[in-house]
């Protein structure tokens, strides 16, 4: 009984060790900031690697980022199946290129960090701005600093702290 329980433990702490591994790795790729990763993870899934949820719209969020299924189009032309985003280090590295994609977009903003979840519509303004507020409290408790949420995302990137 006590080696099931050694050998979860372990396998639970190497399974996190390879996700925070990944997380790095994602963000030094796409030239995001790590722990903004992080903080989206957290909102969306919670760090479950394979949380799921059916969307209103018929369409599927997969694993720790969420990554949504109108993107598996796009994917497929980079072999990344809709299996392999069920591996945490691939959503991690796919949700880091959907975040910079947005930056790309919208610049080095909180609207980007919005738009990872609610999309660039007009209309998903509201959705936007509550989705980058959840996402800027998580933020907030993992660099364990106060933040200002009128600072743009590319002066939390480098936790330049508003005072």
């Amino acid at each position: 009984m006590r080696a099931k329980r050694s050998l979860g433990f372990i396998l639970a702490f190497a399974t996190t060790w390879a996700n925070a591994f990944c997380f790095a790795e994602a963000a030094k790729r796409y030239g995001v900031d790590e722990r903004l990763l992080m903080a989206i993870a957290k909102q969306e899934s919670d760090f479950k690697p394979h949380a799921t949820h059916t969307n209103d719209n018929g369409s599927v969020d997969v694993g720790l980022m969420q990554i949504n299924s109108q993107h598996f189009k796009t994917l497929r032309r980079f072999n990344i199946t809709e299996q392999s985003i069920l591996d945490p280090c691939v959503n991690v590295h796919v949700g880091a290129w959907i975040l910079s994609m947005a930056i790309k977009e919208h610049g080095p903003t909180w609207r980007a960090v919005g738009a990872y979840n609610a999309g660039g519509k007009p209309e998903r303004e509201a959705d936007r701005i509550n989705y980058a507020a959840k996402v800027f409290k998580h933020l907030e408790r993992l660099t364990k600093k106060p933040l200002s949420l009128a600072a743009e995302p590319k002066t939390v990137y480098s936790m330049q702290v508003i005072e």
